[in-house]
């Protein structure tokens, strides 16, 4: 049999015909739209720990912690504001009553424009925080919001608009139905604390926190420690932590912030008349301490000279 170097024609022809189905085929394959979905981004296969128990309670913890902290810099940022303003105010943090002495803000005179509203007012209008600094993020009472319509210049409310030093619409009163714009307590300025109202950089004394409940009596337990009663259930054990019981944040005059679950700190005392040390509640005004010099941290909606003066609202 000899060897072949060719095709014949016929083979040829096949060849050309098998060739043509080729290009045809993969011409129709090019024309045609990919099978639908192709082109979607691929997603991550179904997490079979999604609703597991565990993993939701570590991620509600997680949140929570998230919150915390985030409270933490809202609580540490007010105080650096007090602290800022002292800085240019012989070490005094912002008082109304020494600043709207022509009465061009407000129709209370003396004493009785320091409240937290007038308080908190001044540190905004002067750019030490913004509003949105002064509602927490673990916040649940729905009549505490964040101001929106705070007026940096002319404010409408005041006396005279032109030459007024805050806005007096920015309200920290939540009671009776009104709508306050501040979560948080502060040391109430009277006349007798005008040496702890002012940058004392002292660890000890508290100035500013998460707000506390109201609280109608402190019980001394045998351990040397002390068991504020309280009113009745309250919103602000709800913010932090265990609701069964009070948490929060506080910032001291050295500027450090402490998560409490207790209402006292170990080094923040009173004296009693017989000179005796007792643990000094944060939200509670200590009757025995005649010197009224102890920590007392609130909302104040009126104001005076003396603590008698002041109206605090809780919850």
């Amino acid at each position: 049999m000899s060897n072949r170097t060719g095709f014949t024609l016929v083979e040829a022809a096949a060849v050309l015909v098998a060739v043509a189905v080729g290009v045809s085929t993969v011409a129709v394959a090019i024309g045609q739209p990919e099978p639908e979905g192709t082109n979607l981004p691929k997603q991550d296969p179904p997490n079979p720990k999604a609703n597991d128990p565990e993993t939701i309670a570590a991620e509600k913890s997680a949140k929570a912690k998230a919150a915390q902290l985030k409270d933490a810099t809202q609580v540490r940022g007010i105080h650096q504001g007090l602290v800022m303003f002292g800085q240019n105010n012989n070490d005094l943090f912002a008082l109304p009553s020494a600043m709207d002495v022509g009465n061009s803000t407000v129709k209370a005179t003396g004493a009785e424009k320091d409240t937290t509203a007038n308080i908190i007012s001044i540190m905004i209008w002067n750019g030490f925080f913004s509003p949105e600094l002064t509602v927490s993020p673990v916040e649940v009472n729905e009549k505490i919001k964040v101001c929106t319509t705070y007026e940096y210049s002319m404010p409408k409310k005041a006396i005279a608009p032109i030459t007024a030093l805050w806005d007096p619409a920015f309200s920290a009163d939540f009671s009776d139905g009104n709508t306050g714009n501040v979560s948080y307590a502060h040391l109430i300025p009277t006349k007798s604390r005008r040496d702890l109202w002012k940058n004392t950089f002292n660890s000890k004394e508290p100035v500013v926190g998460s707000r506390g409940p109201k609280i109608f009596g402190v019980k001394a337990l045998e351990d040397g420690s002390v068991e504020p009663e309280l009113a009745g259930r309250s919103n602000t054990l709800k913010m932090h932590g265990d609701p069964e019981s009070w948490s929060g944040n506080v910032a001291f005059q050295d500027n450090h912030v402490e998560y409490k679950t207790t209402m006292t700190h170990a080094k923040s005392v009173y004296k009693d008349a017989k000179g005796v040390e007792h643990p000094d509640v944060f939200f509670y005004n200590e009757p025995e301490d005649e010197t009224d010099t102890n920590a007392f941290l609130g909302i104040f909606t009126r104001a005076g000279n003396s603590t008698r003066n002041f109206k605090p609202i809780w919850d």
